[in-house]
């Protein structure tokens, strides 16, 4: 190929190139002075580090009502307003919303006209004249920040964002219809919404318990019921399991009681019981991935390990608060505690940890959701029925699974034998080595239960019916019956054993074409 023909091909490739990145980029068309296409939608949003509260409501088209939920920093600590103040996993979550907010660049003009509004889907969903079967509603996203402010010489919050994100462009979903909540012009923009979400759970930190379940050394289930009337329990019964991950049979019973007349009755396996090893491993995994759908605030008064204190049991309100959720006040051998009205499950983890999960009544559908409404998670953990439960957690520190080392003997010390003296001291210190790692245990164990209990010492957690009926087994769905093997009778193993065998294929054709060699 000539030089000549050469330059023309790069040339012809260079303008079909740039013609193809001008069909596809409408920033790279000319603007005009006043023209806002290229320009960020939010000019004065010049730093995605001072967002500190997001506020996004949506609307229900068929009821008429508005999902509100906020996450802010409050004292220093992301939480989430709308839910009472719950601590939240927002740092990472609001900094990916803020930098894709902050990039936000105007693709073009779709209209400017109050009519274009229901059209494009940027109504506002706080307009009061809002009513059922409304069509064309947007979510509402706020943003604020604190903004240096110098005449005061302290920072101020200030509304960074404040959008209507309404349709999707038919032809492009990537591209979406916006508008300012000040104007009424409405432009394009391309913007993933995926982490604009109203949904509690994918703001909150998702491991509640933080434990290990390979760490976990048994399961304790205890089986009862309140007297609303007495307050006082009524028992049932109660079972230990055991869990060995070495063994073949991981999950065995260590002990079964059954109230009865008054006193506990111990009881053993029939011969064709078995421990479901399948529903406790499906336990297991509910612990390790327990998910909550929402929260509600405990009355003040209640300790972190749910020990009924003076003052909230003369507090008839609290009370009242407490019993609503299915929990009560009850007498257990002379002592008040507070106890659920569908039992418990205990979990004792290897380092003397043990987890006191209780349940209770069946929840509203948002406890702690404001007046505004709550979206429902189509993602849940749940049942068809979407019926939810609230659910109490503490902790205690129990060390009976942690090994006291018993001190060896001490040698006898022999005047003037350096070598016995030398032996003492040496076992002296193997033996306090041993019990400085026992009380050094036993202090991690304590500081990680107090650590805990100040994670869920103020919430009753709600919990989807589906999860509780995973962690809280009976002994009826704990026990599996196994069918008993049909013996034969006598006499029919013996026809059986008087039955000729049938010939093989290999028989049959000798049978068939008579012996080998006529």
């Amino acid at each position: 190929m000539s030089e000549n023909a050469k330059t023309w091909t790069f040339v012809v490739v260079a303008v079909l190139m740039v013609a193809a990145v001008w069909l596809t980029s409408p920033l790279l068309t000319t603007v005009e002075e006043g023209d806002p296409r290229g320009k960020t939608l939010f000019p004065d949003f010049t730093d995605p580090l001072s967002a500190n509260r997001l506020e996004i409501t949506q609307y229900n088209d068929e009821t008429g009502e508005t999902v509100r939920f906020e996450v802010a920093q409050v004292d220093g600590i992301w939480s989430i307003p709308s839910h009472e103040n719950y601590p939240a996993d927002a740092a990472e979550h609001l900094g990916k919303v803020a930098r894709e907010l902050f990039e936000l660049k105007i693709l073009d003009v779709a209209g400017d006209e109050p009519g274009d509004q229901e059209e494009y889907g940027v109504l506002d969903p706080t307009d009061k004249e809002l009513a059922p079967g409304t069509t064309g509603v947007g979510m509402r996203v706020v943003m604020k920040g604190a903004v240096a402010d110098k005449d005061k010489k302290e920072s101020t919050e200030k509304t960074l964002v404040g959008m209507i994100i309404g349709k999707e462009d038919p032809q492009q979903p990537e591209i979406r219809y916006v508008r300012r909540i000040d104007q009424e012009k409405i432009f394009t923009v391309k913007l993933d919404t995926s982490e604009l979400s109203t949904k509690f759970d994918d703001w909150i930190e998702k491991d509640l318990l933080k434990l290990n379940v390979w760490d976990i050394g048994k399961l304790f289930f205890e089986d009862y019921k309140i007297d609303e009337m007495s307050q006082t329990l009524e028992q049932s019964g109660k079972f230990t399991v055991g869990f060995d991950d070495a063994a073949e049979t991981k999950w065995s019973l260590a002990d079964d009681f059954v109230y009865a007349d008054g006193k506990w009755v111990s009881r053993k396996l029939g011969e064709n019981e078995k421990v479901d090893q399948e529903k406790l491993d499906t336990l297991k995994n509910a612990l390790a991935d327990l998910k909550i759908v929402n929260v509600a605030k405990k009355p003040a008064g209640l300790s972190a390990d749910l020990a009924a204190e003076k003052s909230f049991l003369n507090n008839a309100e609290a009370v009242e608060s407490l019993m609503s959720c299915g929990f009560y006040v009850a007498n257990v051998e002379g002592k008040p505690g507070v106890y659920s009205n569908m039992g418990e499950t205990r979990v004792l983890m290897k380092d003397g940890v043990e987890y006191l999960l209780r349940f209770g009544h069946i929840a509203s559908s948002s406890p702690s959701a404001t007046a505004e409404g709550e979206e429902k998670d189509q993602d849940a953990d749940t049942d068809a029925s979407g019926v939810n439960r609230y659910l109490m957690v503490s902790t205690v520190f129990n060390p009976s699974v942690l090994e006291k080392p018993e001190p060896t003997p001490l040698p006898e010390l022999k005047e003037g034998d350096e070598a016995s003296k030398a032996e003492r001291e040496r076992v002296e210190l193997e033996n306090q080595q041993a019990l400085d790692a026992y009380e050094e245990k036993v202090a991690e164990g304590k500081k990680r239960v107090l650590e805990l209990n100040g994670r869920f010492a103020d919430w009753y957690y709600v919990i989807s019916e589906s999860v509780f009926k995973k962690l809280r087994l009976s002994r009826k769905e704990m026990v599996r019956v196994e069918k008993p093997k049909q013996k034969k009778s006598p006499v029919a193993e013996q026809k059986a054993s008087d039955t000729p065998a049938l010939p093989t294929p290999e028989l049959f054709q000798q049978l068939k074409g008579g012996p080998k060699g006529e």
